[in-house]
Parts: structure tokens; C-alpha cells; sequence
């Protein structure tokens, strides 16, 4: 993989990300964020259908959708035919750095992965995950989803089939006290640059004592 030098030293050189002081607030409406376009195959039906159950079961917050990104005309039409309208918001894509401080005040970060990327995982699910928000994943079965979130802490995966499953996932990840709260900080970018730099720094520290003792061939040691 080509990679620009320039801006990996940069990464490399710059101290570890802290989390701004945006939280999620404890009143009005209760927010989840999806980042990014919903290609065929993905859905986000599933989890406003989990919405609508979970708002008869706690009325006392309106429970919403907002994704930053274009909804395609077939998506589009499946809400409607749903009658899911009004539990999504669509907003337009915008800066990154802004996009972070919308990730930090969500109260659960969605992410929906298709068959296509079973075998692995997509960019902004780490960036979700240094925005140390739970997240809610929905993947095929088997999908690197799965064991990402479980191993990291860093929220729960379920199939898009599993309707029971989305709604249970979601009320525990949006009204489960005890949830712990993910330890994510390690997913930032520039502090996997620095790990990256530490695993390298390894190696090449090695690659120069195998130079420094090895006897060239001919002469005895």
C-alpha cells in the first residue's frame, strides 16, 4: 500500500489525541449518528424499526436518527414504505473535524457493514471508536464487525436480520447504566502512528544488531 510519507511522520511526530470535552446531553432528544452513504445491500430501516419499538418503551426522550451523508432513492423509498420517516434526519456530509464533535455527542454511533466487507473493517468504525461513543454494528454473519467490537469493548454487533437482537443492542447500549464506557483512545490515528512508529523502530533496531554481529563470510570470528 502506497502511503504518503509526509503525513505519516507528521502523525508520527504529533502527541496523542485527548477527547474534547463534548459529551452527549442528558436531556432532549437521544441521538443516534450513522457517517457516511448507504450502499445496496445496507440498510438503516432495521434500526429505526428498533427506534420506533424502544420510543413506546421509553417515551420520556424522542430517540432519533441522524446520518451525515445522502440517502439513495431505494433507501429513501424503504423508510417510507416502513412509515419510518420521521425518525431520521439526513444532513449533508461535512468536515471531518466537525463530523468529530458530532461523534462525540452522540449517545450511540451506528455503523452498517455489508457483504463485501466481511473480511474486514471500514476506516470510520476506529474513528468512531476514538470518539469513545458506544457503537452499534450490523454485519453479516462472521463479518470482522463482530469481533472488533467485542474484543475492543467498544460496542456490539448484530445481523440486520435480528430485530429482537437491534432493539435489545440498542436499549442496553443507550439506557444501561452499568454499560462500561469504552477505553478507545487507542484508536486514534496518531496514536496507532505512534505505535506503528514503535513496532518499526523494533524492527529496524534489530535489522542493526544483526548487521553489527554478523561475521563476514571468510573470516574466522
Amino acid at each position: 500500500m502506497m502511503m504518503n510519507m509526509t503525513g505519516m511522520t507528521a502523525m508520527m511526530d504529533a502527541e496523542p489525541l485527548a477527547l474534547s470535552p463534548t459529551a452527549p446531553p442528558s436531556d432532549g432528544a437521544i441521538e443516534i449518528v450513522h457517517a457516511g452513504e448507504i450502499f445496496t445491500g445496507r440498510s438503516l430501516v432495521p434500526v429505526l424499526s428498533a427506534l420506533r419499538s424502544l420510543q413506546v418503551r421509553h417515551p420520556a426522550r424522542a430517540l432519533r436518527l441522524t446520518t451525515y451523508g445522502d440517502l439513495p432513492p431505494g433507501e429513501w423509498q424503504r423508510i417510507r414504505d416502513a412509515g419510518l420517516e420521521s425518525c431520521v434526519t439526513v444532513q449533508p456530509r461535512i468536515p471531518f473535524d466537525a463530523l468529530s464533535v458530532k461523534l462525540q455527542a452522540a449517545h450511540v454511533l451506528l455503523a452498517v457493514v455489508g457483504e463485501h466487507m466481511r473480511y474486514s473493517t471500514p476506516y470510520k468504525v476506529y474513528d468512531y471508536m476514538a470518539s469513545g461513543r458506544p457503537i452499534l454494528g450490523l454485519a453479516p454473519a462472521g463479518a470482522a464487525l463482530f469481533d472488533l467490537l467485542a474484543e475492543s469493548g467498544a460496542g456490539i454487533c448484530v445481523e440486520p436480520g435480528e430485530s429482537a437482537g437491534i432493539a435489545q443492542a440498542l436499549e442496553k447500549l443507550l439506557f444501561d447504566s452499568a454499560q462500561a464506557a469504552a477505553r478507545t483512545e487507542r484508536f486514534h490515528w496518531s496514536n496507532l502512528a505512534l505505535q506503528y512508529r514503535a513496532v518499526i523502530e523494533r524492527v529496524a533496531g534489530g535489522a542493526r544488531d544483526t548487521r553489527t554481529h554478523t561475521t563476514p563470510a571468510g573470516i574466522s570470528a
